[in-house]
């Protein structure tokens, strides 16, 4: 929460060096996180789920789900961070619609992954774990496009910036668009 105050006041005072550096450490902090999440996943899944249950049939399917919801779940946090990214300048609409898209997505997937419907494997719990990474992943890239706007919206400009480095925070309309003008 801290990250996307600390933006939308370095883009109210016209900040954009100190907005592009806040965009920056927050997309750094959020694969940082990520990567103490998948280490921990993978460390901790199977003895955690081993000690929950008498069962080995489920403490193997908890372990499949953990284990591949951990490795593969960087979308998530790049997802967050791009939501805060995209809030911060005010377009909490498209923070909506790509959760929503996601869910909806997570909605389809589930039972076909799982019970292996249209031509799919069957996959069970690891069909679940799929389907959300794969729901979590659509999320982030349509959060990440629109972030990546920098001719027709809000966002964050890739590789281009001009201050820090990396990045650069655009707020705009289509019609005039330059680094942190007002809307």
């Amino acid at each position: 929460m801290g990250q996307n105050l600390w933006l939308s006041r370095c883009l109210g005072e016209k900040d954009q060096r100190s907005a592009n550096a806040t965009a920056e450490n927050g997309i750094f902090l959020a694969m940082t996180s990520y990567l103490v999440f998948a280490v921990t996943g993978m460390l901790i899944s199977r003895p955690f789920f081993t000690l929950q249950t008498s069962s080995a049939v489920i403490a193997e399917e908890g372990f499949q789900y953990m284990w591949i919801v951990s490795v593969f779940g960087i979308g998530l946090f790049l997802q967050t961070m791009n939501e805060k990214i995209l809030a911060s300048t005010g377009r909490t609409n498209l923070t909506m619609v790509s959760q929503l898209a996601g869910a909806a997505i997570n909605i389809v997937l589930d039972p076909i992954m799982i019970f292996g419907l249209f031509g799919f494997p069957a996959l069970g719990v690891a069909g679940a774990a799929i389907a959300t990474v794969t729901a979590v992943s659509w999320g982030c890239g349509s959060t990440a496009a629109s972030t990546g706007r920098s001719r027709s919206g809000f966002g964050v400009s890739g590789l281009t910036g001009e201050s820090s480095g990396t990045f650069t925070v655009w707020v705009c309309r289509p019609s005039s668009c330059s680094p942190s003008a007002a809307s």
